[in-house]
Order: structure tokens, then C-alpha cells, then sequence
């Protein structure tokens, strides 16, 4: 069972997932319903961080599968593809279950609200820098606040469907370059019968 496709598909995507679906929550939490004020920075650097692991432990799962790949069969750019892909969607549904979870621990409301408080966050940074902004902005800024205060919350399915698409995406673009980087040729034993030139 350990060289079975499926099986390590499934482990590798569930490990993936739980580490994206800790950052993701890490994210909302942090920028959405802390305290703190101005954790934009902290937000784009958590947020590269994500992407820079993402990417590595997907190159460092697809290069195990390639490493177990008996060497007379190699491993083809499509295994490696259909792979990444195949983890990077398994990812993507761990995301958005946890997801889900954890906006329903916090309550809906109590994210719109963390929405709201950071939109006239960046709204009292804008009117403070001395920025004129048009009577349109301060429309929009209410008409947004508004549709996020008329919204309902996602259900579980509308969470997993978004994280798998993210995913699926994500997967797709990075297992275009991560299977170019990990695909093996066969190689075939040589045999005795050479003739020596």
C-alpha cells in the first residue's frame, strides 16, 4: 500500500490542507477579528509565506511519488501533473472544510463585522493622508458594507466548492512546472550481450 497512487494522493493532500487551512485561518483571523490595527503587512507576508510552502511541499511530495516509481516505467509528466493536481484538490477540500468550521465557531456575523471594521480602517488611512476622494468612493464604501450586511453566510458547500476551484487552479499552474522538474525516463538494466566495439 505504500506505493499505491491513491493512498499517497490522499495522505500528502490531507497534510497539505491541514497546514493551507491553518494558514487560511490564521489569515481571516488576523485580519478580519483581531484587535489589531494595521496588519496589512503581516497579512502579505503570512500570505507569501503560504504560497512559498505550498509550492515546496508540493515539489517535495510529487518528487517522493517520482522517487517511488519503479525505475523501468520512470515517471511521466503526466503522472507527475495528474498528481499534484490530484493532492492540490485533496488540499482544497481539507481548506474548505476547516474553513467552514472555523467560520462557524466565530459566527458569520462576527466576520462581516471584522470585514466592515477593516474596510473603514483603510477608508479613515485614505481620508487621513489628505487623499480627496470623490462622493462616489464614500457610496461605494456603504453600498459594500451594506451587501456584506445583507449577505448570508456560505454554506459547507459553497466553502468547499470555492477552496476546491482555488486549489484546482493553484494545482494546475504549479504542477505544469513541478511535473517538468520531476519526471524520470525508464531506464532499462543493460545487457550482457553488448558487443564490445
Amino acid at each position: 500500500m505504500q506505493n499505491n497512487f491513491w493512498y499517497d494522493a490522499l495522505k500528502y493532500g490531507a497534510l497539505l490542507g491541514l497546514i493551507m487551512g491553518l494558514s487560511r485561518i490564521f489569515e481571516t483571523y488576523d485580519l478580519f477579528l483581531s484587535d489589531r490595527v494595521g496588519v496589512g503587512g503581516l497579512f502579505v507576508v503570512e500570505g507569501l509565506a503560504s504560497v512559498v510552502i505550498f509550492i515546496w511541499l508540493l515539489y517535495r511530495f510529487t518528487k517522493r511519488r517520482a522517487l517511488l516509481a519503479p525505475d523501468d516505467e520512470g515517471f511521466s509528466y503526466g503522472s507527475g501533473l495528474s498528481y499534484a493536481l490530484m493532492v492540490s484538490m485533496l488540499a482544497g477540500v481539507v481548506v474548505g472544510v476547516m474553513y467552514h468550521i472555523f467560520i462557524s465557531i466565530v459566527g458569520y456575523e462576527a466576520y462581516v463585522e471584522g470585514y466592515i471594521s477593516l474596510i473603514d480602517e483603510y477608508y479613515a488611512i485614505i481620508a487621513n493622508s489628505g487623499v480627496q476622494l470623490p462622493s462616489d468612493y464614500m457610496e461605494m464604501f456603504e453600498d459594500i458594507k451594506d451587501m456584506l450586511r445583507r449577505g448570508k453566510a456560505p454554506s459547507m458547500f459553497d466553502n468547499l466548492l470555492a477552496s476546491l476551484q482555488t486549489y484546482m487552479f493553484t494545482g494546475l499552474v504549479v504542477g505544469l512546472i513541478v511535473a517538468a522538474i520531476t519526471r524520470r525516463q525508464p531506464q532499462y538494466p543493460q545487457s550482457n550481450n553488448t558487443i564490445n566495439q
